[in-house]
């Protein structure tokens, strides 16, 4: 089974009516008037398929190709109208069309670049797209937390493939000394009838934490920069919370 499948397979073992009800207000919360949305990242589209209920124009990009297909079977089963597209998101400035109110970036997805020069990167290209009072919020995990409490076991999860296979997902941190990223390893394990097999992956996820997510959106000429943790508008404490979503802004001219 191909990566893609158990991705997909992954993705639809996500309550997304619990998730989208908690997240999708503080968003929407964002945009006074129907406005351009950017979701970068976007996987299966059910943030761009929310603003588009809401009227708004989205524009959902991924490098996936799978996700994307599917996300445009969900776009064409509930008749809304999302510019779902294949894209990298270090090329999002070749490939946008637009300026947008609202750039989001969810699902801890920015830590999953190569390099911190590559995030710098992106924001770079977000601070171009952004028009003046629009608002970059993203979501990633705080590593300060995750590595002064020494977390490396996430809860097994289980779902099914989108042809009734039965999957259970488990995920771990490999945390390496003296180095700014750890090692996510990601196992699949796969029921068919009485028999299971196993795929593993694994993917470099960058040590990202308040202080060097403010110093690169600086850089990136984002001056007015907000840290929660949770989409509640919570305090964001560094020490002690896993989870930040961040709002950012250009200055105001």
């Amino acid at each position: 089974m191909s990566f893609d499948d158990l991705a997909l397979a992954y993705d639809n073992s996500i309550d997304w009516d619990a998730r989208l009800s908690r997240e999708m207000p503080y968003l929407l919360s964002l945009l006074t008037k129907r406005g351009c949305v950017l979701d970068v990242a976007c996987g299966s589209g059910r943030h761009s398929l929310a603003f588009a209920e809401e009227g708004h124009t989205v524009t959902g990009i991924d490098a996936s190709e799978a996700m994307v297909h599917f996300a445009k079977q969900l776009a064409k089963e509930r008749e809304l109208e999302v510019d779902f597209r294949v894209v990298n998101m270090l090329d999002i400035r070749e490939t946008a069309r637009n300026m947008f109110d609202l750039i989001i970036c969810l699902g801890n997805s920015l830590a999953l670049l190569p390099s911190f020069d590559d995030l710098q990167q992106v924001f770079s290209s977000i601070s171009s797209l952004l028009d003046d009072d629009g608002s970059l919020v993203f979501q990633v995990l705080n590593f300060d937390e995750i590595l002064s409490s020494r977390f490396t076991y996430f809860p097994l999860k289980g779902g099914t493939t989108l042809n009734g296979k039965g999957v259970i997902f488990g995920r771990f941190y490999e945390h390496h000394e003296n180095k700014n990223y750890s090692t996510l390893v990601a196992a699949s394990f796969l029921r068919e009838g009485t028999n299971w097999s196993a795929q593993i992956s694994t993917h470099k996820v960058l040590h990202l934490n308040e202080a060097r997510i403010r110093s690169l959106l600086d850089s990136a000429g984002f001056k007015e920069v907000t840290i929660y943790s949770d989409y509640q508008s919570r305090e964001f404490s560094p020490s002690s919370d896993r989870n930040m979503v961040v709002r950012a802004g250009l200055p105001r001219s």
